[in-house]
């Protein structure tokens, strides 16, 4: 299940990709929706054929923690429809955008759909229909699963770009680099390399916008925590 910035384009890239359910499109009865990023409401609504498939089929999610996806989802938006390169996005900007997305949650337009909790992606009326839960903090394990299910290998590092971006003051420069020595460009993704990356999720949010994560996203925090909980007690995953 592709739920929104916990490594689902890595999986869906990885095992077959079905193009029906990927990109910004109008659905008919429903306007346009981010159909890469369908609730399990409107897929059993809008596609229930599908919806029956999924509900027998084994199934995998990464859950992540709420407060890292949600500072992900800004970022995404912020590059997405904002249309702001990643290593402009500041910590100040972030927090600005968020609070302007804050005053429009819950939606379900394209532009809000980073923001959707993941319990809707797993759980549909009470119901657990996604059968295996993984801490989006030990994906090894869910592609290790994945493979012995499928027999079919697959990548076993997620590129999440949209997480990290070069600090501001070293982008230039490392782009004119580039241009002039293409052979550096492995020299990105060195272990030096890494240091210079700002990690968007460990961004520190005021008390306004934590207080609406621990609202807002609860039952999200609620999840986390037993599949946290999981790993720790089976070493792995939650399984339904």
């Amino acid at each position: 299940m592709h739920i929104p910035k916990t490594a689902g384009i890595f999986i869906r890239r990885s095992l077959a990709d079905d193009r029906r359910f990927a990109g910004i499109r109008t659905i008919e009865g429903l306007g346009e929706r981010d159909t890469a990023h369908l609730p399990l409401r409107l897929v059993s609504e809008h596609f229930p054929a599908d919806f029956a498939k999924f509900s027998r089929y084994r199934s995998y999610a990464s859950i992540r923690d709420p407060g890292a996806r949600f500072v992900s989802s800004v970022a995404e938006h912020i590059k997405q429809f904002r249309k702001v390169p990643k290593e402009q996005v500041s910590d100040a900007m972030i927090i600005e955008v968020a609070r302007e997305i804050v005053a429009h949650l819950p939606s379900d337009k394209p532009q809000y759909a980073h923001f959707l909790p993941q319990v809707e992606f797993v759980e549909l009326g009470g119901r657990r229909v996604v059968t295996d839960l993984y801490a989006f903090s030990n994906l090894e394990a869910m592609v290790a699963a994945m493979e012995a299910y499928t027999g079919k290998p697959m990548d076993r590092q997620p590129k999440n770009v949209a997480d990290k971006a070069l600090h501001p003051a070293l982008h230039r420069g490392w782009r004119k680099v580039r241009s002039v020595a293409p052979w550096a460009a492995p020299l990105g993704r060195s272990r030096l390399a890494r240091k210079l990356f700002v990690r968007r999720n460990e961004v520190e949010l005021p008390k306004d916008l934590k207080d609406f994560i621990d609202n807002f996203y609860a039952a999200d925090i609620a999840l986390h925590r037993e599949v946290l909980n999981a790993a720790a007690t089976t070493g792995e995953k939650v399984a339904c």
